[in-house]
């Protein structure tokens, strides 16, 4: 089995190159990250200093892990934090991140490259964040008695680990020091194929989002826009929620609602398109972009938000939020929109998400399927004042209920590191 694993590995990397010659932006970036990678972590690793690497496959994984790794920088001063990434979209944006010393992309997963990258970076544990299961690298960490660590792991049932065909993706999860979990879910399929070094210490996103909402400010023009009461944002949006999104304003603009949009690619080409998606209803002098955002914008009734790593600020400026995704692959990240107390709205596609499927029981959240739906639902509670607030407060209390994994995580390590 490893030499189809090793297989799939050389066909991925081999498109990736192929689409970086034809110019695929992102590609590009991946291909021109990794060039003469050797030399150049030599380079920023001179020394014989202590080191910790931690791992993130993009932004979202590294927000995810960010409170750990400002703790790690505390608990541990003397040690250097190497942080790597998979993806261009979280390298590309946290590339100058001051909270690692070294910040730098993670070579595709073979066994020479495993067994250069850490042989250089010579780490006394490394902790990757929720997953990215790379063979080479977990084998190699194994072999030279490294502890690995999964931060905020999760499992389901219909994962390759778990599939009578699974082994060779089980034998890497038996190369793992230990897992943090975020539920007891994920103990139990752990135990049913005999892995038993694991500890359910919750989910590090609930301490981060929890930490944005009591040290970030709100953004001064989002401020301005907004009607306080009758303010809807739409975070991490794809074209089908945006047609959502606009067959519910064509209802809800006649309540004086305002909207803001932050769109998951938040490209010239896709702004263009959500400016097209909306000028069925709205006049071009009605629409602005944050980017070109003036004293009058506030007169708008709809701001795009084409600008990336704003939206946890922009959630504090809103009464209602729909998170994008519930069409397409699955819900983006709900909870830096909880944390503010406010009712959060879905497309269908949720139930991967744990903390969702939670929100959803909790009724802190609500599914939609249409734009006359999810406007139904807002003007109800416009109506509701009580039934408003109920719904904002189940939201923050499951937010601030669920803290302190990052403590519990920092509790073992600090012990067995």
């Amino acid at each position: 089995m490893r030499w189809l694993y090793d297989f799939s590995i050389f066909l991925y990397s081999t498109g990736i190159r192929m689409a970086a010659l034809f110019g695929h932006p992102k590609a590009k970036l991946a291909i021109q990250g990794r060039k003469n990678w050797r030399k150049e972590l030599q380079s920023k690793l001179s020394g014989a200093e202590k080191r910790i690497w931690v791992h993130c496959a993009s932004l979202g994984e590294f927000e995810q892990g960010r409170p750990l790794i400002e703790r790690l920088r505390t608990q541990f001063p003397s040690e250097q934090i190497v942080l790597t990434f998979f993806s261009p979209s979280g390298f590309e944006i946290r590339k100058n991140y001051s909270g690692a010393d070294c910040v730098c992309y993670l070579p595709f997963d073979s066994k020479s490259n495993a067994r250069d990258f850490i042989r250089i970076v010579n780490p006394e544990f490394t902790c990757f964040i929720k997953y990215d299961y790379w063979f080479h690298y977990l084998n190699e960490l194994s072999r030279r008695q490294i502890n690995s660590y999964f931060i905020a792991a999760i499992f389901r049932k219909d994962q390759l680990f778990f599939k009578s065909y699974g082994s060779f993706y089980r034998r890497m999860l038996k190369l793992v020091h230990h897992f943090f979990l975020q539920d007891e879910s994920s103990a139990q399929l752990l135990k049913e194929i005999n892995i038993n070094r694991f500890s359910v210490c919750g989910d590090t996103r609930f301490d981060r989002v929890i930490k944005i909402a009591d040290t970030t400010e709100a953004i001064p023009l989002l401020e301005k826009f907004r009607v306080p009461g009758k303010t809807l944002i739409a975070g991490s949006t794809w074209p089908d929620d945006e047609k959502l999104l606009a067959d519910a304003f064509s209802i809800l603009k006649k309540s004086g609602m305002k909207l803001i949009v932050v769109p998951h690619d938040p490209s010239p080409a896709h702004v263009i398109r959500i400016q097209e998606t909306f000028s069925t209803i709205l006049q071009s002098t009605e629409i602005k972009k944050i980017s070109e955002a003036d004293d009058q914008s506030w007169n708008a009734k709809l701001i795009i938000i084409d600008r990336i790593g704003i939206l946890s600020a922009a959630y504090r400026s809103a009464d209602f939020a729909f998170i994008g995704g519930g069409f397409g692959k699955g819900v983006h990240n709900t909870l830096e929109a909880a944390v503010y107390g406010i009712p959060i709205f879905t497309g269908p596609n949720y139930n991967k998400f744990l903390e969702i499927r939670e929100l959803m029981q909790s009724g802190a959240a609500t599914c939609v399927r249409s734009g006359t739906e999810l406007a139904g639902k807002i003007q109800y509670f416009l109506s509701n004042p009580e039934e408003y607030k109920a719904k904002g407060q189940l939201a923050s209390g499951y937010v601030r209920s669920r803290a302190g994994a990052t403590e519990r995580i920092m509790n073992h390590l600090s012990r067995n590191s």
